[in-house]
């Protein structure tokens, strides 16, 4: 259910104290108008994001706060009336801004963009991952494995080649090279992670020797 708009007597009036600079008249149109112009964004179905609602409701008010020469009651729509277009107008920018950043981000923490973008060092995201080992340690990976090979057990020498020389990004050969095949995807997704950024570190020390020798 939507608040009720107030009555255009009390539009009229509101916006000519907002215009005398009264300095209760805007408060006392928040009052009024805020919990309505929120609902009225709810249900506009423009977005399902109650809190960028409210907050282009409430930016829509400070705008207006701001300048109220920006409505024109002679062209016949009422002060609530203006706000409602003009926070609409507001809410449809701010959806599709909030839109395209989430199209353009990635989070490596999310399981499944995690096994998609295993490849992927965390702090150089746009550089292969045996790419980023030959920068760090001025070697190719078989000849890595081959240096630490006293340093890393049968299994992370295995997911060494999954991982980066064969390039294999689903969860299941690391969950059955780790024997957790039988724990729940969820798990098997984060113990696998776990044990690729153990490697990661391994990697980033040898490289760091390597540096020092």
């Amino acid at each position: 259910m939507i608040h009720s708009e107030p009555s255009m007597e009390w539009q009229n009036e509101i916006h000519h104290r907002m215009l005398s600079e009264s300095r209760t008249a805007f408060a006392e149109l928040c009052e009024a108008v805020l919990d309505h112009l929120v609902d009225h964004l709810v249900q506009s179905g423009i977005t399902n994001d109650e809190q960028l609602c409210e907050t282009v409701a409430t930016d829509t008010l400070l705008l207006y706060e701001q300048n109220p020469k920006r409505y024109d009651p002679e062209r016949g729509l009422g002060l609530v009336g203006y706000l409602r277009m003009d926070a609409r107008g507001d809410l449809k920018n701010a959806a599709d801004k909030v839109e395209r950043r989430q199209r353009k981000t990635i989070s490596i923490d999310d399981p499944d963009i995690a096994d998609r973008i295993a490849g992927r060092n965390n702090i150089q995201e746009e550089r292969e991952l045996n790419e980023w080992v030959e920068a760090i340690t001025g070697q190719d990976v078989n000849a890595i494995i081959e240096d630490l090979r006293n340093e890393l057990s049968e299994t992370e020498i295995e997911i060494i080649h999954l991982w980066i020389i064969e390039n294999v990004r689903e969860t299941e050969p690391y969950a059955d090279l780790l024997q957790i095949a039988h724990k729940p995807i969820e798990v098997q997704r984060r113990e696998v992670k776990n044990a690729k950024d153990r490697l990661k570190k391994k990697l980033t020390r040898f490289g760091k020797r390597r540096k020092r020798d």
